[in-house]
């Protein structure tokens, strides 16, 4: 049932996805017309309401964590852009040490944070306002995940710079996924965006590596570019 709370400002329901054998459950607002119809009463036009549903990109990203836990196991990651945090929340139920969901819209957070502590994973899994084009980053992370970042085509710029701040530097550590990103998108949404991004990220001496993914959200399959970044580890003598 629904249940409206005034910190949230818009009716909340619970809900739970099936990631990868695990049942995840998660707060979400009840109608996104509602979220929006708040933003527009607030006078907040600038706000993006679409944090306030599960997006495939988020499924495929939880999937890959919880089937290979050893890519977040131990680890500080970080959730850019977290909306809902689903894939945050599979990471702390994956075993990082530390996760935090970082978002602007302070709403999204909160439903987060109440999700986060539904999955029993509130000590590990952290949240923290998070504006791109305005707050710098206080201390990298091992690991970056960032699910529909990047379909904004302003975005993009932000979102490839931001990665190199927010990742460690790289490391001679062989355990998998020791300083990288994990980045997800649909593959039909914004293909330039796709390219562009991947384009400036090599551009900024990343190995990237590109793979398609899919996942099926309320009975449609969807198809989602699944992206690598990982930092180049000049360490190990010149390539």
């Amino acid at each position: 049932g629904g249940f409206a709370d005034e910190a949230l400002a818009v009716e909340v329901e619970q809900a739970s996805v099936e990631v990868a054998g695990e049942i995840i459950q998660y707060i979400r607002p009840k109608s996104l017309d509602a979220v929006l119809d708040y933003y527009i009463d607030a006078g907040q036009l600038d706000r993006d309401p679409y944090w306030a549903r599960l997006w495939s990109s988020a499924m495929v990203t939880a999937r890959e964590l919880l089937e290979d836990p050893g890519l977040v196991k131990g680890k500080r990651v970080c959730d850019l852009g977290a909306g809902l945090g689903l894939a945050g929340i599979a990471a702390g139920m994956a075993g990082a040490e530390e996760v935090v969901l970082l978002d602007r819209e302070e709403m999204a957070l909160r439903f987060a944070a109440m999700s986060a502590h539904l999955n029993g994973v509130q000590e590990r899994v952290k949240v923290q306002a998070f504006d791109w084009q305005k707050d710098a980053v206080e201390e990298p992370f091992d690991v970056v995940l960032a699910t529909d970042v990047i379909y904004e085509s302003a975005s993009v710029p932000f979102v490839a710079e931001l990665l190199g701040s927010l990742l460690k530097g790289p490391s001679t550590n062989e355990a998998p996924c020791s300083s990288c990103a994990l980045v997800t998108d649909p593959q039909h949404r914004t293909p330039a965006n796709q390219r562009r991004f991947i384009a400036l990220m090599e551009e900024r001496g990343m190995q990237v590596e590109t793979r398609l993914s899919s996942a099926v959200l309320e009975g449609v399959e969807e198809h989602v570019t699944f992206i690598t970044i990982t930092q180049h580890n000049h360490l190990a003598g010149p390539a």
